[in-house]
């Protein structure tokens, strides 16, 4: 059953924004905010989504000799996934999608892979040696940007089942990628894969996660965030990165709240390259960088990798009465809803605009979402709104 009548629409030149009828005291009375970055601040379209799409179609050339246009690859495809809510880190998502592509290469691209990791047992090299042998061992096969899609339609059929679950890419693939391999060899093809892209592993230990950190990163730039490297030679993506807020914003909203904070899965130095001087108006100990955390080997990845509410909890630490979480995806939302579980403290305001903006207004709807805002630039009027009642 639709939860829209639960929604009151605010109508503003930016779109429109939905309040819920019994959240508008708390919202009135709420003083601080933390935001996610990647959506709500920075457009990672041109960043982490663009790593994804050419670090997909990387790996699945190199693992079957599949050939195909990284545009192939639909940014609708990338939300979808992201939808199910346990996928927040990108590499799971280029786990899923390199894994789905490469199951359905040539029948012959498999089995020249599955030798190739029976040769190498249990010897490891360097994730450019592991490249430069895979490479040697495909054949070469071309997919039309139509086959790529086909293949990535019926993916996201089957992955919309399990929309706002927070299953992780492992549950997943167990359910969805290993029933296609129906063949007597599939358990063998499908370690074959896995030990070529060499995942969960660090930096510097995996292929999937070094190629894909150097794509974003760019390999000039990975020693200032990853021990060692680089392994490639990569432009990174991350230098495309563009903000979705200004300083007139940020300035509007420190009006607003009296402390902002941040709890994002990116890492401290690509947030600051691209926010620069406005990251100062977000406290420094109000603010948690997932990324580094997971990275530094001090804390497990299940306990900050959203939706774990910890990142949410510990930016809110300092913060006096209820707070707003500002976020985009339905892991933000899992992430908000887990973080009230902890404490009933914290309210949900849902950025939808973008890719998908009708399915994520529904999304953030039936999931509770307090306020939902076409942009972050809106929300300085929106809470004036509700505080003038």
């Amino acid at each position: 059953m639709s939860q829209a009548r639960n929604y009151f629409e605010l109508r503003t030149a930016r779109g429109l924004s939905y309040v819920r009828y019994d959240s508008i005291e708390r919202l009135s009375s709420v003083e601080s905010a933390v935001f996610d970055c990647d959506g709500v601040l920075i457009d990672s379209r041109t960043s982490y989504d663009e790593a994804i799409r050419y670090t997909v179609a990387e790996l699945v050339r190199a693992l079957t000799g599949v050939e195909f246009s990284r545009d192939s690859i639909s940014l609708e495809t990338i939300y979808t996934i992201r939808g199910v809510g346990g996928f927040n880190n990108d590499w799971d998502t280029v786990h899923l999608l390199t894994t789905w592509l490469a199951i359905h290469a040539p029948r012959e691209s498999l089995e020249r892979l599955a030798k190739l990791h029976h040769n190498a047992g249990e010897s490891r090299v360097s994730p450019s040696e592991l490249m430069r042998k895979l490479e040697e061992n495909t054949g070469h096969t071309e997919m039309t940007k139509d086959q790529i899609r086909q293949l990535l339609r019926s993916l996201e059929i089957k992955v919309q089942q399990y929309e706002r679950t927070g299953m992780g890419y492992r549950e997943i693939e167990e359910a969805l990628v290993y029933p296609e391999l129906n063949t007597s060899d599939a358990e063998s093809i499908i370690r074959a894969i896995n030990w070529a892209l060499g995942y969960p592993g660090k930096y510097g230990e995996g292929l999937l996660v070094t190629f894909f950190d150097e794509a974003f990163f760019g390999s000039r730039n990975i020693q200032h965030v990853r021990r060692g490297g680089p392994y490639f030679s990569l432009d990174g993506s991350l230098e495309g990165e563009k903000l979705l807020v200004d300083e007139e914003t940020l300035r509007e909203l420190s009006l607003v709240f009296k402390k902002m904070g941040l709890a994002t899965g990116r890492g401290s130095w690509e947030t600051s390259k691209t926010m620069g001087a406005l990251l100062s108006y977000f406290e420094p100990s109000a603010r948690v960088f997932i990324a580094d955390l997971v990275n530094s080997d001090m804390v497990s990845k299940e306990r900050y990798e959203k939706p774990s509410p910890y990142a949410l909890i510990e930016a809110a630490r300092g913060m006096v009465g209820d707070v707003m979480y500002v976020g985009d995806s339905a892991a933000d939302l899992i992430m908000w809803q887990n973080a009230k579980k902890v404490e009933d403290r914290y309210v949900f305001a849902g950025v939808y605009g973008g890719v998908g903006d009708v399915d994520r207004i529904d999304q953030f709807m039936e999931g509770g979402a307090d306020l939902i805002i076409p942009s972050v630039s809106i929300l300085p009027r929106v809470m004036r709104i509700i505080r003038e009642g």
